[in-house]
């Protein structure tokens, strides 16, 4: 259903058209103007999660060999939004900072944030290739709220894309998840009217419909390992293994450390590379349409329909399917009595049917 949805969009709303022979065709040049984009944390002390402290830490005896690995003490975390668009360009990504402070006017980043964030190439809205700054964030949580989805929006997207206008060709669609400030109405009205289209996707399927989601796999392995040499070059030299929140666009873009000398490789580079991003794209089937990601096996499944229980499992469900419209259509809520015939697992069980 949501890509009958978006397709209808997209020749609708003029990023496609539609050839004699039903099929929909999106011009290079619209690619440019089809995005997404996805959060995701960024920790520097090893844990996963927003809050939850830092790994376990290993006692030992130094006299004996041990395993036990240091963590950083710093347990400040970030929220990273990257992105790509259907061309395979980078999104310039943007920093969502923790702060103490209760004002705006109390807000500061140190200098060298500045120093270890490069620019991003890219074309985007613009008619040649330019290079454009990443974009960064406070607030007391380090995350995304309303507020700061909104500023996202306008003061890091729409400056990439300044000749958006709402006609046919020079509109923007944005794929995006069921996040925080998806919903604002005063933000969709204000986007609409700028010609710029906030699409959503199913919600909880992030793994199978995002582009962004299939980029950050890459992305975190390097930025873990980049953290991880860190913190053992700081035990090395025996330095503090306090990693300050400003060497998150070292441990992003890579570079030079100037504490410790140490080189490390870029994580954006390795996730977010123009065939990265287009190999993303051609997985979901979003842009180029081909609706591939439904291959997926987290969405469909074959069973050998010639097996007894293949055909007594699809007759339950086609009688459930059935029996909800016959309700629906008599003015009853049928969905109330909605069901999907669930496999049990692979055991003494097997061939089994769960209520």
């Amino acid at each position: 259903s949501w890509f009958d949805n978006w397709e209808w969009d997209l020749v609708e709303l003029g990023f496609a058209t539609r050839s004699a022979d039903g099929k929909v065709v999106i011009p290079e040049e619209q690619l440019y103007l089809i995005l997404n984009f996805d959060e995701t944390c960024l920790s520097t002390d090893g844990s996963v999660g927003r809050r939850g402290g830092r790994p376990v830490i290993t006692l030992y005896d130094p006299r004996f060999p041990h395993n036990g690995k240091r963590t950083n003490k710093d347990s400040l975390t970030a929220t990273l939004i990257c992105g790509s668009n259907a061309a395979g360009e980078a999104l310039p990504p943007h920093f969502q900072f923790q702060t103490k402070a209760t004002t705006d006017e109390g807000q500061r980043l140190r200098n060298e944030v500045f120093g270890f964030c490069p620019r991003v190439i890219g074309k985007f809205g613009t008619s040649e290739e330019r290079s454009w700054d990443c974009t960064f964030g406070l607030n007391t949580k380090g995350g995304m709220d309303d507020k700061e989805f909104e500023e996202y929006i306008l003061n890091s997207i729409l400056p990439l894309y300044p000749n958006t206008r709402d006609r046919p060709g020079s509109r923007l669609i944005m794929k995006c998840d069921s996040g925080p400030g998806r919903l604002q109405i005063d933000l969709l009205a204000k986007l609409r009217y700028l010609g710029v289209y906030l699409y959503p996707c199913v919600p909880n399927t992030t793994a199978v419909t995002q582009e962004t989601d299939r980029t950050y796999g890459k992305f975190k392995t390097a930025f873990r390992t980049n953290l991880e040499l860190l913190v053992d070059e700081c035990v090395r030299l025996e330095k503090s293994v306090a990693i300050p929140q400003y060497k998150h666009g070292l441990l992003v873009f890579g570079g030079v450390d100037p504490d410790t000398g140490l080189e490390l490789e870029s994580a954006f580079e390795l996730g977010f590379s123009r065939q990265c991003c287009l190999d993303a794209w051609k997985k979901i089937g979003a842009a180029p349409l081909t609706r591939k990601c439904l291959n997926d096996p987290q969405v469909r499944r074959s069973i050998d329909m010639e097996t007894k229980y293949a055909t007594l499992v699809n007759s339950v469900q086609e009688a459930n399917d059935y029996a909800v419209y016959a309700l629906t259509e008599a003015g009853y809520d049928g969905s109330a009595l909605q069901a999907s015939v669930m496999i049990q697992p692979p055991d003494s069980r097997i061939g089994k049917i769960t209520e």
